[in-house]
C-alpha cells in the first residue's frame, strides 16, 4: 500500500531545478507545506521499544514524542542542516547511513521553531539529482503564515483597498537573522511570496543581515497605521513585487530595488 506519494513534489523540484522561476518556486512552497518527508533521526532505547510493539505492515502514529532527535548534516563554519527525503530509495541512494521517520512538515516546522536557531537549513534529497534547500527561518515561516490566515486575508483586502503611491523614491528597511533575500531570489529577483513588512526606518535591532529596498516614485505600499502597529512594522509590501539585487554594500548589508508589482495590475 502506497502510504506516501511525493511524486508531484519531486516533479516540481525536477522543474525547478532545471530552469528557476517564481511560479515554480511559489508552486513548489505550497506543495512542500502539506507533504510528509523521511527525516533521518537518531532514535532512544524507549522509540525503540515501541517499534518493536508493530506488527509487519502496520502504521502507527505517537499521542507524545516518545524520543528521538535528529540526525542532522554539518556542513561549512559547522553549520547544522537538516535532511529530508521525499522517497526511501532517494535516501538509500546516498552514503547517509541513518533511521527516519515519516514527518509531516507543519509537525517540522514546530520542532524547528523551538530548537532556538540549532539548525541553519533544511535539505531535501541532499547528494541527489533531485536536492534543493532553503534557510531554516524561511520554512517556519511558510507555516507560521498558514496559523494566521484570517490576518493575511485581511492584510491582502487592505493592500488592494487602501495602498498609495510614494510621491518620491523612498527607502525601507528589513533586518533579519539570515540572507534570506539573497537565499531565495530567483536570477537576482526576490520575490516575496507573501505581505511584506518592513520599515521606513532602521531599528538597528541585533539582527545580523540589512537589506535596503529602494522604492521608487509611485510604486505602492500600505501604511498600516496605528492600528497594526504594535504587531508589525510600519508598512506592507504587495506579495509578488519584484525586487532586483543592485549591489552589496558590506558582508551583512545589500541594495534591492523594486522593479514591479503585478499584485496591483
Amino acid at each position: 500500500m502506497d502510504l506516501m506519494n511525493n511524486s508531484k513534489l519531486e516533479e516540481l523540484i525536477k522543474r525547478f531545478n532545471a530552469e528557476p522561476n517564481s511560479q515554480t518556486q511559489n508552486e513548489f512552497l505550497s506543495e512542500l507545506v502539506r507533504s510528509q518527508l523521511f527525516l533521518t533521526v537518531v532514535m532512544s532505547e524507549e522509540m525503540f521499544d515501541e517499534i518493536k510493539k508493530f506488527e509487519a505492515g502496520e502504521v502507527q502514529t505517537f499521542d507524545e514524542e516518545v524520543g528521538f532527535s535528529i540526525n542532522y548534516l554539518t556542513g561549512e563554519g559547522g553549520k547544522k542542516a537538516v535532511p529530508l527525503f521525499t522517497d526511501a530509495k532517494l535516501m538509500d541512494e546516498t552514503d547517509i547511513e541513518s533511521s527516519a521517520i515519516v514527518l509531516q512538515m507543519s509537525h517540522l516546522a514546530g520542532m524547528l521553531k523551538q530548537s532556538n536557531g540549532k539548525y541553519s537549513d533544511i535539505l531535501i534529497n541532499p547528494f541527489t539529482g533531485l536536492e534543493i534547500g532553503m534557510p531554516v527561518d524561511v520554512f517556519i515561516s511558510l507555516f507560521e503564515v498558514n496559523h494566521n490566515e484570517d490576518l493575511t486575508n485581511m492584510i491582502l483586502d487592505l493592500l488592494h483597498e487602501s495602498s498609495v503611491e510614494l510621491e518620491k523614491e523612498t527607502v525601507f528597511f528589513s533586518r533579519s537573522d539570515s540572507d534570506h533575500m539573497k537565499q531565495s531570489a530567483v536570477d537576482g529577483v526576490f520575490t516575496p511570496k507573501l505581505p511584506f513588512n518592513v520599515s521606513s526606518r532602521d531599528s538597528e535591532e541585533d539582527l545580523k543581515y540589512l537589506n535596503i529596498l529602494m522604492m521608487p516614485e509611485s510604486s505602492k505600499i500600505l501604511d498600516i497605521g496605528d492600528e497594526l502597529s504594535k504587531y508589525f512594522l510600519d508598512i506592507f509590501i504587495a506579495p509578488g513585487s519584484e525586487f532586483e539585487f543592485v549591489e552589496d554594500i558590506d558582508e551583512f548589508t545589500s541594495v534591492w530595488k523594486c522593479v514591479r508589482q503585478p499584485f496591483y495590475d
